[in-house]
């Protein structure tokens, strides 16, 4: 089992830029599935194929990038977009992939990306994860956590620079997991150790 530790960041009140809220809007496919190039074969999942991701999105859950930036270390490459994916985040580039998208957003018990829960035992907080883009281009995803306060503070944030396309979320209790495919065993769970005040990633071993 391999365990990673994340940092709780404690945050003051942010100041919510209402023309960067207004840029991301959460209804707008922004992930293209594509369709098969000849090369392989024509049945795999809409999940593993080639994915385009282009989110526009300045801010995530009201938290402008200066905040989100703010977390990363200074080896990271700064963020310029991200979104938080919903079921209407992805199009397929055919209509066959469309309805395999769709179906699997109605079908499937972990076809959500947004939780809410007191994941620190700390208040009621909302949990989301998506697509990010650095300001070089290169495409990840990640997990954020804020309160459910008036205007949101950050509580935490993960990225993953290498997992490209969908990420869910999936919630039980207070506890949270997330998984690349549909079908499939892959999945990360995130725990928080109460006495410690540090969120814990477990990748169980199949």
């Amino acid at each position: 089992m391999r365990i990673m530790s994340g940092v709780v960041a404690a945050v003051g009140a942010l100041i919510l830029q209402t023309g960067a809220a207004q840029a991301q809007d959460r209804s707008a496919p922004f992930i293209v599935v594509q369709a098969d190039d000849g090369s392989g074969p024509s049945n795999d999942a809409w999940w593993v194929r080639t994915m385009t991701i282009r989110p526009t999105g300045t801010a995530v859950s009201g938290v402008p990038f200066q905040i989100l930036n703010g977390q990363l270390s200074e080896y990271d490459a700064p963020w310029c977009f991200a979104e938080a994916q919903t079921p209407k985040a992805f199009v397929g580039e055919t209509p066959e992939i469309q309805a395999e998208i769709d179906r699997s957003m109605t079908e499937s018990e972990t076809a959500t990306f947004a939780a809410h829960g007191r994941f620190t035992l700390a208040g009621r907080q909302t949990a989301v994860v998506g697509s990010f883009q650095t300001c070089q281009g290169d495409v990840g995803a990640f997990l954020l956590i804020t309160d459910d306060a008036p205007t949101p503070n950050l509580v935490y944030l993960h990225k993953w620079d290498d997992w490209k396309g969908l990420i869910w979320l999936h919630q039980t209790d207070d506890e949270l997991s997330v998984g690349s495919c549909f079908e499939c065993d892959h999945a990360e769970y995130l725990f928080f150790d109460q006495r410690r005040r540090r969120f814990y990633w477990e990748t169980p071993d199949f």
